[in-house]
């Protein structure tokens, strides 16, 4: 943290931040990693405390892949790298919907737990898979085999998807993917 200060004294910035970038386990490739629980608590503690950040490689190559593959603007990820303690490596413009419970390969389509905000026809989803963020255009909803619009906080829906069995798995989570200019 002294090194930070110096350095922001001597530029006259004060929007110097401290990132520290892990390449944690690199003996196992990447998806045989810990990466959830990745840090200890008390890195954790005193990363917030500090005014640091944390990052696997795995997160930041996640991010500069898709940023690339979706052609996300510099403003929905830059901000992240200036976040204390752990980083989530989620876009600002990706909003969070909810979760897979369940996929159906014959029509191709999946079961979204509806927990964040809701969902519309139309409405542009992202999957965060292992190391890519998919997103597709949500072209039909049904709750209760009847097809609706829009599906709200509270509701288990059917959402036709482009995705295979193996990448729509229980627990992947789903955001909206909200426009940005």
């Amino acid at each position: 943290m002294e090194v930070l200060d110096a350095a922001s004294r001597q530029l006259q910035r004060h929007d110097i931040r401290g990132l520290s970038i892990i390449n944690h386990q690199r003996g196992l490739p990447p998806l045989e990693r810990e990466n959830v629980h990745t840090f200890q608590q008390d890195v954790l503690d005193n990363a917030d405390e500090q005014g640091i950040g944390l990052l696997t490689t795995l997160d930041l190559f996640r991010l500069v892949r898709n940023k690339e593959r979706w052609a996300w603007p510099d403003d929905t990820v830059l901000p992240l790298l200036y976040e204390n303690g752990r980083v989530v490596a989620i876009p600002k413009h990706y909003e969070r919907v909810g979760v897979v419970t369940h996929f159906f390969e014959g029509p191709g389509a999946v079961i979204v737990d509806v927990t964040g905000s809701g969902v519309a026809v139309g409405d542009e989803l992202a999957f965060v898979l292992p190391i890519d963020y998919a997103q597709e255009r949500v072209a039909s909803i049904e709750l209760d085999d009847i097809a609706v619009d829009r599906a709200n906080t509270g509701d288990l829906v059917g959402i036709t998807t482009t995705l295979t069995k193996a990448q729509a798995r229980k627990g992947v989570e789903v955001y909206r993917v909200r426009p940005t200019d």
